[in-house]
Order: C-alpha cells, then sequence, then structure tokens
C-alpha cells in the first residue's frame, strides 16, 4: 500500500494544499457575488444609482419591448428598423470613437449629472453635481451643430404640438393618433431643474415655450430622436408623476413596428468582444480560469514523482533483496511447494509467448509448442521450448545443488522468452 510520504505529499503539504483549495473557494464565491465587475454607480443600464439606467430597461421590457444591451457593434445591430439607444454618452468616449455612433433610427438623450460614488458601497452615489453646461453642448454637437442647451429657473409650461407636425416622424407617415391622444392627456412631467435644448431641425414632442424636452426629425431617410432631460428615464426620476408614462409613450413612437430597441454601453466604456480567451480573463469567469489553472497544477506538481530517471539502489538495498529472494525461494523448496510453481511455469511462459506472438487458436497445445520452435528457428534462437520444459519437469529438486539446477532451467527459460519477444542475442540476462 502506498503511504502518505510515496505519493509525494508530506501531510504538511496536504494541509496546505485543502487551506489554499478552502481560501480558493471562498474567495471565487466572494469575486462571483461581491465582485467589482466596473459596473458601479454611473449612469448606465447596470447601474443600480439614482442616475442609473437599470429601472428604464426593466420597465421597457416588462412593458414587451424587445431590448438589447449591447456591448460591442451596436449600430450593425440596430438594423431594419432597430433603434439605437445612445443615453447620456460619455464625451470621453466619444472623442474614442471619433463621434456618436449612426443608425438608420437614432434616440440621443443628453447628459446632465456627474455622480460621485459612496466609498463604502460604489453602487450607491454619495452626491451628484449638474455637469456644467458646456459638456453637455459638446456632445449635443455631435448631433446638432445648431442647436443650444438651456436650463431655464422656472417650470416650464408645457405645450400642446400640433398633430400633424409629428406624422413624418413614423416610418411611412404612419397614423399616430391613438399615441398622439393619449400623448397629449398626460400631465406634465415631473423634473427637477429641467434641461432643454432649443433647435429649428427638431420637430416638438414634449415641449414648452423655454426649449425642447422631446422631439425628432428625419435627416437624409434617417429618423433621429432627442430626449434633452435624462431624469424622464434614471432610476430616480421614472416614478416620479407620469414620467413612466411619457417614457413608454416616446418609445413607442420611435419604435418602428416590433423592432427591437439596442441601447449602447460601448458609450459609457463598457466593451465584451465575442472573444473565449479574453472573456477568460475577464470578472466574473476569471474565476473559474484561476481555480482551473490551480487543479492544473497541482496535478502536475502530484505527477512529478512519476517522472525521471529512477533512484540509484543503494548495495544496501540490493543486498537486501537479494537476501529476501533467496529466503522466500528455500521457504518454498522446503515447504515443497517449489518444485509445483517451477513446473507450472513453462506453462505460463508458453501462454505468454503464444498470445505476444498471436499464435493461431485452432492450434492444439502440442501444435502451439511446435509452431513456436519454428517462429524460434527464423528468428535465430537456438534452444527449443520443448526442450527446456522437459528439463524443467524431469528434475527432481534434492538438496541445495539440485535446486540450484532447476532455478538455473528456470533461468534458461525465462531468457529463451526474453529471446523469443526481443530477439536473438538482445536481451542479457542478469
Amino acid at each position: 500500500m502506498t503511504s502518505l510520504h510515496d505519493s509525494g505529499f508530506s501531510p504538511r503539504t496536504v494541509a496546505l494544499l485543502i487551506v489554499a483549495g478552502a481560501l480558493t473557494f471562498a474567495g471565487a464565491i466572494y469575486f462571483i457575488v461581491f465582485g467589482d465587475t466596473g459596473i458601479k454607480s454611473g449612469a448606465n443600464s447596470f447601474s443600480e444609482s439614482a442616475i442609473g439606467h437599470k429601472a428604464f430597461v426593466e420597465l421597457l421590457r416588462r412593458q414587451g419591448f424587445a431590448v438589447i444591451v449591447s456591448q460591442n457593434d451596436s449600430a450593425e445591430k440596430a438594423r431594419d428598423g432597430a433603434l439605437l439607444v445612445l443615453a447620456e454618452p460619455s464625451l470621453r468616449q466619444i472623442d474614442k470613437q471619433d463621434g456618436l455612433p449612426a443608425a438608420e433610427r437614432t434616440l440621443l438623450v443628453l447628459p446632465k449629472w456627474r455622480g460621485f460614488p459612496d466609498p463604502q458601497k460604489p453602487r450607491w452615489l454619495l452626491h451628484a453635481g449638474l455637469l456644467p453646461p458646456d459638456s453637455v453642448q459638446s456632445v449635443l454637437r455631435n448631433l446638432l451643430p445648431e442647436a443650444t442647451l438651456v436650463r431655464p429657473n422656472e417650470t416650464p409650461r408645457w405645450s400642446e404640438v400640433p398633430f400633424d407636425s409629428i406624422r413624418n416622424l413614423r416610418p411611412g407617415g404612419s397614423d399616430n393618433t391613438p399615441l398622439w391622444n393619449r400623448i397629449r392627456s398626460r400631465a406634465a412631467p415631473e423634473i427637477e431643474n429641467v434641461q432643454l435644448i432649443n433647435s429649428s431641425s427638431l420637430t416638438p414632442i414634449l415641449a414648452s415655450p423655454e426649449g425642447i424636452l422631446i422631439g425628432g426629425m428625419r435627416v437624409n431617410g434617417r429618423s433621429v430622436f432627442v430626449i434633452s432631460d435624462p431624469d424622464l428615464l434614471s432610476n430616480h426620476g421614472l416614478d416620479e408623476g407620469e414620467n413612466a408614462n411619457h417614457l413608454v409613450d416616446a418609445m413607442t413612437l420611435f419604435q418602428s413596428g416590433s423592432a427591437p430597441l439596442i441601447i449602447d454601453e460601448t458609450i459609457h466604456g463598457f466593451r465584451s468582444n465575442p472573444n473565449l480567451w479574453r472573456k477568460m480573463f475577464e470578472l466574473p469567469y476569471i474565476v473559474a480560469t484561476m481555480l482551473t489553472a490551480a487543479a492544473i497544477v497541482t496535478l502536475l506538481w502530484a505527477s512529478t514523482g512519476r517522472f525521471g530517471a529512477p533512484q540509484t539502489e543503494t548495495e544496501d538495498h540490493r543486498v537486501a533483496d537479494i537476501g529476501l529472494i533467496e529466503t522466500a525461494v528455500d521457504l518454498l523448496y522446503q515447504s515443497g511447494q517449489g518444485v509445483q510453481i517451477a513446473r507450472r511455469y513453462p506453462a505460463v511462459i508458453l501462454r505468454q509467448i503464444t498470445n505476444r506472438l498471436h499464435t493461431p487458436r485452432h492450434l492444439s497445445e502440442d501444435a502451439k509448442r511446435d509452431w513456436i520452435d519454428r517462429v524460434g528457428d527464423t528468428r535465430g534462437v537456438t534452444t527449443h521450448y520443448r526442450d527446456l520444459q522437459r528439463d524443467i519437469e524431469s528434475a527432481t529438486p534434492k538438496g541445495r545443488t539440485q535446486t540450484e539446477a532447476v532455478l538455473r532451467a528456470l533461468k534458461r527459460l525465462h531468457t529463451w522468452k526474453q529471446e523469443m519477444l526481443d530477439g536473438s542475442g538482445r536481451h542479457t540476462s542478469r
């Protein structure tokens, strides 16, 4: 039986491996459940903070909209009438991408707030402040160069927009009557420090004399929509008054049939390329990668004791082994079992040879012996199996001299076996 020491691991090593495995497993659970995935508290579809958009995505899905949160090739996905949603893009990411992504139908939601995460709870905000108007204007300029940002000091007086003015915003000028009646019947949106835009290019959908909250336009066959204030869809503003209903009405107007809404998150720095090797080193998948690597290292470590040159046998071990073998042989012969074992040995060797050389199965035992000897002749083996078998079976060991004669006969049989399998003269007995 193999001892713990012989297996290559000492008790201390085994204990360390168990502790390391337990700590790794606990760390994996921690990172999966509590790990920082980089989402934090910004204005994005994953964020649960006050300025996040997670509630917006969930609302649309519950209302039956097909929503895809995209982290790669968003403009390519926004085909066949799909609406590309650019909600509060980061100016830094816009510069990195050399402008905003464009699609057949695009919705731009302007940024408004800058959040400061809570150090104790990074997914929440400690406080938030309004972005400088110039920063928001820079984002707006990418889509409407002539538009201007307005932040009125007083609550706007929302005005009715003529029905015919938004007819062309629907694909093919489709009927807007039921939808427009719902929009007109809604109570005014409730937004604190409302942010509006003035633009002669936009058709107002929800507006006041001070500026436009929701607007749209058709440019070169493309539909472009703008929501000037993100509080209409942010987590903290969505449940205020009828903001959610205004948002659902607007998304229904923007949508083309049942085409999906592609919410782009590359504008917030979230990129997830469909690359398996890269995924392996991203949270939370890196945890599984680390566990797999640790298992492979442990397996290789456990196997290292089985490789390399065999350990040199010391003279003391060799003498002890020879003495043990001689003692076992003496005990067998003194008990009378040695003769029976020696006489059965030729039959064992014959079975091994016939199996290795694929002797025809239909041959009898005598025929197999003749077949083996003929093969031996072709291989240059001068000794015949029948002669060796006869020498062993006729021997009657009496005394140590005769016992040694039997052992020599057995050794000749073993040498003959090696020559039959390895070739004459290739094997030297020891």
